[in-house]
């Protein structure tokens, strides 16, 4: 592979917030931006909060190119056709093919798409888990650099274990990050202690939970990691060079 540019991620939804500027709701989306491409990885729970915090961010719609809904879920969607309408013309929108048909036929209305069953490249250095499918079907994005890959999950309603494993089954090099939304917002101490055991049998570098992880669950990860565990909220942005 040749030498790629840094990814950075700058999280523009989510139910937490540090800076009075910035709105929080239920619900997750981040901006990816790598080698000048941008994809936007879920749309939130609704568009007047996403469009706030992309423009208190100083984002505009007409910058989004890609488009990746990790579930059907209306926190991680809901924000898409407000988007559009406020001048994204997005070149794709990727959805799971298991999505239910009254949101099939809503994110197709909404611009070119393509539905995802198996594991795929998507566009630049960014790849699809495929379908998981144990609970609410769900993909997950992958970054791939030469020795490692970033993944990014909306909630990992099929097991942020099971994502995990699925993701280093299909590349095997060390994670350099994995965040998002973790789904253990009603796991007991001893449950959220399994997963991250779990966990840190895979190379994993750094644990960014947010959403659905739970405020509980997240204190309880940064207490057991301590500098390795990096919460997100909105506005946090990341870069990770290759």
């Amino acid at each position: 592979m040749n030498r790629k540019s840094a990814l950075r991620i700058t999280v523009l939804y989510d139910n937490r917030s540090t800076n009075p500027a910035l709105k929080e709701a239920w619900g997750f989306s981040a901006l990816l931006e790598q080698e000048g491409l941008n994809l936007l990885f879920d749309t939130g729970g609704d568009s007047p909060t996403l469009l706030h915090n992309m423009a208190a961010l100083g984002i505009s719609p007409t910058q989004i190119q890609r488009v990746f809904l990790s579930h059907f879920h209306e926190d991680h969607t809901d924000g898409l056709a407000g988007l559009i309408q406020a001048g994204a013309q997005p070149e794709k929108i990727y959805f799971l093919a298991a999505t239910p048909e009254a949101y099939k036929a809503r994110f197709q209305a909404l611009g070119p798409y393509q539905e995802i069953t198996a594991p795929a490249h998507l566009v630049g250095d960014w790849y699809t888990t495929g379908e998981i499918s144990e609970n609410t079907p769900e993909q997950a994005l992958i970054t791939r650099f030469p020795h490692s890959q970033v993944l990014l999950t909306g909630c990992a309603h099929p097991g942020i274990v099971r994502v995990t494993q699925r993701a280093y089954a299909q590349y095997s090099a060390p994670f350099a990050w994995v965040g998002g939304g973790f789904h253990l917002k009603d796991a007991s101490p001893e449950s959220v202690d399994d997963t991250l055991t779990a966990l840190n049998a895979l190379p994993i570098q750094t644990l960014s939970p947010a959403h659905c992880t739970g405020d509980a669950a997240i204190a309880h990860i940064q207490t057991a990691l301590g500098q390795r565990a990096r919460p997100l909220q909105v506005g946090a942005a990341l870069e990770f060079a290759p």
